[in-house]
C-alpha cells in the first residue's frame, strides 16, 4: 500500500506544473528607438495557482531612417569610368 500510495504522490506532483510558449512576454523601447522584445515560457502551477516565466530570451530590434541614409550618401548621376588595372608583363 506504501508504494502504491509513493507513486500515486509522485505522478500528482509530476502534473502540478504546466508550461506552455514562448510567448512575447514584454516589448518595451530602449531609449533610441529601437524595440526591445522579450519572450519567455510561462509556466503555471496549479498548486500554488502561480504563474512564472522562464528560459527568457531578449531580442532587439533596430530600426534605420533610410530617407537620412539616401540624404547622407547621394546617388551618383552619371556613371563612373572602369579603372584600368595594370598588367604585369613580367619586366621591370
Amino acid at each position: 500500500m506504501g508504494a502504491h500510495l509513493g507513486i500515486l504522490l509522485t505522478l500528482l506532483l509530476a502534473s502540478g506544473c504546466t508550461t506552455a510558449g514562448p510567448f512575447v512576454t514584454s516589448i518595451s523601447s530602449d531609449g533610441r528607438g529601437n524595440l526591445v522584445i522579450e519572450k519567455s515560457m510561462v509556466e503555471f502551477n496549479s498548486f500554488t495557482g502561480a504563474v512564472s516565466n522562464k528560459n527568457s530570451t531578449t531580442t532587439t530590434l533596430r530600426f534605420f531612417d533610410l530617407a537620412a541614409i539616401e540624404r547622407a550618401t547621394p546617388m551618383q548621376t552619371a556613371p563612373q569610368q572602369p579603372v584600368q588595372a595594370p598588367v604585369w608583363t613580367g619586366q621591370r
